[in-house]
């Protein structure tokens, strides 16, 4: 009789047990597709982000065509790099962000206010807003 009893403890322990484990596991889901859901929104501000900066890259008037194509292919590479979550790809972006500002000319320096405004790219590239 302490057998069956014990046995039916068991039993029991390990129901409760599974269904602790598939409780604890349901809970889990339930945040890894809240997660990916803020993540998947984030890369969707983060794009959306990126292509309205190549948008007023595109319309800044006092910017030569050469150098719209350069600024405008430093964001994309940004974009590319985030999404690939490389982190040597964006060290690298940054690095040449940097470098294009240095040398860019006054109109390139002058759309940098604006840039600056979309959250995303400034961080991405250290601007801080005026």
């Amino acid at each position: 009789m302490f057998e069956m009893t014990g046995n039916k403890a068991g039993k029991s322990i390990n129901t409760n047990i599974s269904d602790k484990a598939a409780e604890i596991i349901k809970d889990f889901r339930i945040k890894e597709n809240e997660a990916q859901e803020i993540i998947n929104t984030n890369i969707g501000t983060f794009d959306k982000d990126f292509e309205k900066a190549i948008s007023v890259v595109q319309d800044f008037n006092e910017l030569d065509a050469e150098t719209k194509n350069s600024l405008i292919s430093l964001l994309n590479d940004g974009k590319t790099a985030t999404q690939e979550n490389n982190e040597e790809k964006k060290k690298t972006c940054q690095s040449m962000f940097n470098g294009f500002i240095l040398g860019a000319k006054t109109a390139a320096k002058d759309v940098l206010p604006a840039l600056a405004q979309i959250a995303s790219v400034a961080t991405f590239f250290g601007l801080k807003p005026q």
